[in-house]
């Protein structure tokens, strides 16, 4: 009997299908599957599991702002006169 459960979001989890599907994965590839790969990464023009090297960020200067003034009648309105 397969072990079914509901998770909490009321999804159904069937945990030997699961299982099987691990075991599917880890196993040798055949010579045909191991063609296809090779076919598939040499079309892509990298091959799987590669990754790309990390580059370093560029250094930049913060930029800072001069304090900029109120215009003199957004001044005048703080005040209450105009």
């Amino acid at each position: 009997m397969s072990k079914v459960v509901r998770t909490a979001r009321g999804e159904m989890v069937n945990f030997d299908a699961i299982i099987i599907k691990q075991q599917l994965a880890k196993a040798p590839m055949n010579i045909e599957v191991a063609r296809r790969k090779q076919f598939i990464d040499s079309k892509e023009g990298k091959p799987r599991g590669q990754q790309l090297e990390a580059v370093e960020p560029s250094k930049v200067e913060p930029i800072i702002e001069a304090p900029v003034e109120a215009p003199v009648e957004v001044k005048a309105k703080e005040k209450g006169t105009k």
